[in-house]
């Protein structure tokens, strides 16, 4: 009776309770600098895409990117807000209101090909904030200011 109750449990636990495991397509890293958005002139109240819901997911995504240490370490907040906006306005262009809600907006566990599309959109709007940043920053440079107490604490 002991080796019968050792075995229902072996088969019980050790294969009733496992999930099926499907391969899933290995994403091949892409040369992202050499990428740009693509534009389409497209009206995107016709997607579904109105003022509010995308002002509401640039919020959203502006407060996932700032949790994060290693994003606050890299950017101002200003800088933050314009790469979250970038990024929601490739996806309103691209990817109707929908497409969108359902690919990436209401998932929690999101397929490794969206997380790729994710992963391109925020590099490509980083990169272009970046260098935003370094052309104000040497524009900066080239113009003299006057030394007051505030530009100097």
């Amino acid at each position: 009776m002991k080796k019968f109750f050792i075995i229902m449990c072996v088969l019980i636990f050790g294969y009733a309770c496992t999930i099926p495991v499907t391969k899933q397509d290995v994403i091949q890293p892409k040369d992202i600098i050499s990428k740009s958005i693509p534009e389409k002139n497209l009206d995107v109240y016709e997607q579904g895409w109105t003022y509010e819901l995308k002002y509401f997911w640039i919020s959203n995504y502006y407060a996932s990117l700032a949790a994060q240490p290693n994003v606050r370490a890299r950017f101002k907040p200003i800088s933050t807000w314009r790469v979250s906006k970038c990024v929601i306005e490739y996806f309103q262009v691209n990817y109707s209101f929908n497409d969108f809600t359902t690919r990436w907006g209401s998932q929690t566990q999101i397929s490794p090909a969206d997380v790729d599309v994710i992963w391109n959109a925020s590099y490509a709007c980083s990169q272009t904030e970046l260098a935003r940043v370094l052309k104000e920053l040497e524009e900066a440079k080239g113009k003299p200011q006057k030394r007051t107490l505030k530009n100097t604490i």
